[in-house]
């Protein structure tokens, strides 16, 4: 068995997460964090999502293996971007992804509240301290 792919594959995502902390250490933090905060208090919705959804496109790409990196990039980056906007947009109006919605209710046996008591309270992205 090659490990050589493998160990490219890890060394590069934490490449990838070593270059959004040091990212995170600059006057760029606030937009990053604008981006992804969003992103991140939806992470179960968006990951069921992004796969339902890779899985659905994937075939009308004619993606049917790992050698499409074009298609296999484009769709990812397309699905990230759709998601950076509706996790946005649908924050405005709720408290939790609908996912998160459904977790918190099975783990507290009872219907927990989603929608903002008042539609303009968005709470402010907070800021990373170094």
């Amino acid at each position: 068995m090659n490990l050589l792919p493998v160990a490219a594959a890890i060394a590069t995502a934490f490449a990838y997460c070593c270059g959004l902390l040091l990212l995170l250490r600059t006057p760029a933090a606030a937009t990053i964090t604008a981006v992804f905060a969003p992103m991140g208090r939806m992470a179960l919705t968006n990951y069921l999502t992004q796969t339902a959804l890779f899985l659905l496109v994937s075939p009308l790409l004619g993606i049917d293996s790992g050698d499409d990196v074009t298609q296999i990039v484009g769709l990812t980056v397309t699905i990230l971007i759709v998601q950076a906007v509706w996790s946005t947009l649908w924050l405005r109006s709720f408290r939790y992804g609908p996912a998160e919605w459904l977790w918190r209710c099975l783990t507290w046996w009872q219907r927990a509240p989603i929608r903002r008591a008042h539609q303009h309270a968005v709470p402010p992205a907070r800021r990373v301290v170094s």
